[in-house]
């Protein structure tokens, strides 16, 4: 399971458009459009008591809606991962991120150790290099952050999406 930021429809078609000039720079397999997301905390597996725990967690966030502009590309060699990410990172981004890793590690989930170095993955398997050319700017209107299990094996995606903030309510 794993906290993230889920674009719209359109959001996420303009990302893949620019996640599959990736693809063609770079080889590997792209991201399916649909699975396009922002992960702000990964949590692994979660067990039913913990999960009740996370729904807290995520009510008692304060959530400040914000725009992120998606300006910047690169590639992690080592992960092969290809990826979009913000040149800048937001305030509210920032903030959403430092309360929710606050208070996962308060209720004992273990997080990364490593800064949270927000990018969306649009490829796997990249042959990494340099990207010459600017590819473009999306500029995507965060309205809510998401808790979602991932189901690897499961087609046609793999996410399920089992809480959102602020409620739809």
């Amino acid at each position: 399971m794993f906290f993230a930021l889920w674009p719209d429809p359109e959001t996420q078609c303009q990302l893949a458009r620019l996640g599959k000039a990736l693809h063609l720079e770079m080889g590997g397999r792209a991201t399916r459009e649909s699975s396009i997301h922002l992960t702000l905390a990964f949590l692994g597996d979660v067990n039913g008591e913990q999960l009740e725990g996370l729904h807290r967690i995520a009510a008692d966030v304060v959530f400040q809606p914000f725009t992120m502009s998606i300006d910047r590309s690169g590639c992690f060699a080592q992960s092969k991962v290809a990826w979009l990410a913000p040149r800048t990172m937001p305030l509210p981004l920032l903030s959403l991120v430092e309360q929710l890793q606050g208070e996962l590690k308060q209720s004992g989930f273990r997080l990364e150790e490593r800064p949270y170095t927000p990018h969306i993955t649009v490829v796997r398997d990249a042959k990494c290099k340099r990207i010459e050319a600017s590819l473009g700017t999306v500029e995507w209107r965060v309205e809510a952050f998401v808790l979602v299990r991932s189901d690897l094996g499961k087609q046609p995606s793999p996410y399920s999406t089992i809480g959102h903030w602020p409620d739809r309510n």
